[in-house]
């Protein structure tokens, strides 16, 4: 049986994780918001790319790369001997380096801050739990609209058809037609299915614009993406930031989307944003339901992105090279002192050097004789 006290430690280093993976998320989240800002005209891709480094961070130890950091790269780049010159003049008591491990003694915390961690941890869980509830009830509630649509006229599913074949989706997707449902939408991610409300089903100038973006959806497994950003903004729903990083993977995710459609160049970029008006106006008549169908900001950033599509401003060396660039960057703790040991030191774990092998004792040589002692008669 678990002892209190081992419930009451481990709840106690769960609340400083809590509070450390916050800090770090933090500082994650105003990096990429700067980057953010000077790399607008790179693309929705990149763009989201980088948000998506805010969840990375998430699912990272707070100590991973900690040897990576520039105080443990500049510690490694100067030699000892520039720090030994270094603390001479400062009168800095130099010592030579040991050779034992050291073992980094666990940080005690007062009683008031062990309490303090405690409660973070207890309101944590109920908060994740609660949360993790609600995404699997909207979940549940787009599978359900899903499960009661019927089957799309077989003119709608040679649409359907056409778009898989130009995306090379291997993947059987129905398309189905709801009387319950206020926009296009997509659910599941091994067995996708693409609902249409019939308001868009009667519009044909609507149509091929609407299977052609869910397409394009199933294609490029948005469905998982969103799983994913779900459940790890459930876990840090407590978190602003990541508040503010799944709403802009969500604007960046349809931009992403849109991008694709029109570089199929099958649909002209005016048609298309038409038809993302008349589907936003089915929806808003039909009822205002956010979960289903874009806001008018995010419908207005879409219909100027739309407008000012270039098919060679979609990709770029540049751009890839920038988000590797980040993530590298962005992966790494801040500090060298997250990791608890100092990237000179040995790890704690680390075995003490084997002393060395006794050497043999030396054989003394005899003593000369004196010059002044009589020699010995020979026989």
């Amino acid at each position: 049986m678990i002892e209190l006290d081992s419930l009451l430690a481990a709840a106690g280093d769960v609340g400083r994780l809590l509070v450390v993976q916050s800090l770090l998320v933090l500082a994650t989240g105003v990096v990429v918001l700067v980057l953010d800002r000077t790399l607008k005209r790179f693309g929705p891709g990149c763009r989201l790319a980088l948000w998506a480094l805010v969840f990375v961070r998430i699912l990272l130890p707070p100590d991973f790369g900690a040897g990576w950091s520039p105080i443990a790269i500049a510690r490694e780049a100067v030699p000892d001997a520039a720090y030994e010159a270094a603390a001479v003049p400062l009168g800095m008591a130099s010592h030579p380096p040991s050779t034992h491990p050291i073992r980094v003694e666990r940080p005690t915390h007062s009683a008031g801050f062990s309490m303090l961690y405690r409660w973070l941890t207890g309101i944590w869980l109920a908060g994740a739990g609660w949360s993790l509830v609600r995404v699997a009830r909207r979940r549940r509630r787009a599978s359900a609209v899903a499960r009661a649509a019927r089957p799309a006229p077989p003119r709608l599913a040679a649409v359907s058809e056409r778009w898989r074949n130009q995306w090379k989706v291997r993947r059987a997707v129905p398309m189905l037609v709801s009387d319950d449902a206020v926009g296009p939408f997509t659910v599941g991610t091994l067995r996708p299915v693409i609902v249409l409300p019939v308001a868009v089903v009667r519009r044909p100038e609507v149509v091929e614009a609407a299977v052609a973006h869910e397409m394009a959806h199933v294609a490029r497994f948005d469905d998982l993406q969103l799983v994913l950003q779900q459940v790890l903004g459930a876990l840090c729903f407590f978190h602003p930031m990541v508040w503010w990083a799944g709403r802009r993977m969500e604007t960046e995710r349809e931009l992403c989307t849109d991008a694709k459609v029109l570089a199929a160049a099958t649909i002209a970029p005016r048609p298309y944003a038409l038809a993302l008006l008349d589907a936003a106006g089915l929806g808003l008549r039909a009822g205002p339901q956010p979960a289903l169908f874009d806001h008018s900001r995010r419908v207005a950033m879409r219909i100027e992105n739309i407008i000012a599509f270039s098919p060679r401003a979609r990709r770029s060396a540049l751009k890839t090279a920038l988000v590797g660039v980040s993530a590298a960057a962005l992966a790494r703790p801040l500090t060298a002192a997250s990791a608890g040991v100092s990237p000179t030191q040995a790890p704690p774990d680390a075995a003490a050097p084997a002393p060395e092998p006794p050497s043999e004792p030396e054989t003394p040589m005899p003593a000369p004789a004196s010059p002044a002692s009589p020699a010995a008669p020979v026989p």
